[in-house]
């Protein structure tokens, strides 16, 4: 990743633990828009305040059926328009696991369509989370390809571990979403390996690192 790269436009910061006041999410939503992020997850019951905190400045994200997937299409489906109708313009939802082992692929492929073509007649992306240490090869291959065939935008890991699958399979046709990384050598590397985010719970510190870096690149017999 080159140095001159924007990194802000690459982070997507999460708020969505539990613990967050409506005044801690605000907050956030105020960082976000001021560093210019790539987007800010909130929780559901966030959204309509970040819509309204952010006023455009960087995209609202947030969750549906977060963190297990174990909901009906039918819930799912109305709690991303939902969402959408309140503003949300990013939406990330997890791929069912069990439905995936239990190999009900069309269930899944018809599932993500509907959820992809509600976001996309909104003007909104839809990002699914692939629990992948829990998948093998095969599985993993056959989760790209009814993400693919779904037109579904992004894909999240829950580790890097097997991003070099992953990118093979995603056919140039789905971004891959990074999880959390721990510094800005861990980010960068993720970036570097084809992710086109990385989620941030701390992008403020991660971005005066990388500010840093550029200013010791820049002059580097001052460093």
């Amino acid at each position: 990743m080159e140095i001159s790269e924007s990194l802000a436009a690459r982070l997507e910061y999460s708020l969505l633990a539990p613990t967050l006041t409506a005044s801690d999410a605000a907050a956030g939503c105020a960082l976000a828009s001021r560093l210019g992020l790539a987007c800010v997850t909130v929780r559901p019951i966030d959204v309509e305040a970040a819509v309204r905190v952010v006023s455009g400045a960087v995209p609202v994200a947030s969750v549906v059926d977060y963190p297990y997937g174990f909901g009906t299409t039918s819930s799912k489906l109305y709690a991303a328009t939902d969402l959408l109708r309140r503003g949300a313009r990013e939406i990330e939802t997890p791929l069912s696991l069990a439905k995936l082992r239990d190999r009900q692929f069309q269930y899944l492929e018809m599932e993500m369509h509907q959820l992809a073509r509600a976001c996309h007649e909104s003007g909104a992306v839809l990002k699914v989370s692939l629990d992948t240490p829990a998948l093998d090869e095969e599985l993993l291959m056959l989760a790209c390809r009814i993400l693919r065939r779904a037109e579904c935008d992004y894909v999240a890991l829950s580790s890097l571990a097997s991003i070099d699958l992953l990118k093979t399979h995603s056919r140039d046709r789905l971004l891959l979403k990074a999880p959390a990384a721990t510094g800005l050598d861990a980010t960068v590397a993720a970036l570097d390996q084809g992710c086109r985010r990385v989620e941030s719970e701390n992008p403020e510190s991660l971005l005066q690192a990388w500010s840093e870096r550029a200013a010791a690149a820049a002059h580097p017999a001052a460093s």
